[in-house]
């Protein structure tokens, strides 16, 4: 299935979710750790790779049960992500806004050197 921006197009409140993830940790892993919150981004992210790198291959599942597979870890991987923004002090929603505010404005196509971008590390 093709992404479609009209189909998908819905307004989420990342901060609401990540007070929520926040409220659900604190009952269901009081003593969770920001590093353990890493690790399971990282484990999230090996889950991702191995269904992407088997819908590659063609094998082990159908491509219906990669693409879950491939939504699945997506959706764990920001919830984990989202558990260590909040041990961090840094809210997903903005580091997300501002940093896209950066990229969007990089052109690479016309300047392969710096994207155009004279004001960060390329």
């Amino acid at each position: 299935m093709a992404f479609q921006s009209t189909k998908w197009r819905v307004m989420i409140d990342l901060a609401k979710i990540q007070d929520e993830q926040k409220e659900w940790e604190l009952k269901n892993f009081p003593s969770a750790t920001w590093w353990q919150n890493l690790i399971g981004v990282q484990e999230e992210l090996g889950e991702l790779s191995h269904a992407a790198l088997k819908s590659s291959q063609k094998i082990r599942g159908s491509e219906e049960k990669h693409h879950e597979d491939m939504r699945d870890a997506i959706g764990d991987l920001l919830i984990y992500l989202m558990a260590f923004c909040t041990k961090n002090n840094i809210s997903l929603e903005s580091a997300i806004q501002d940093t896209w505010n950066i990229v969007k404005n990089r052109d690479w196509v016309e300047d392969p050197i710096t994207g155009g971008n004279h004001t960060h590390e390329v």
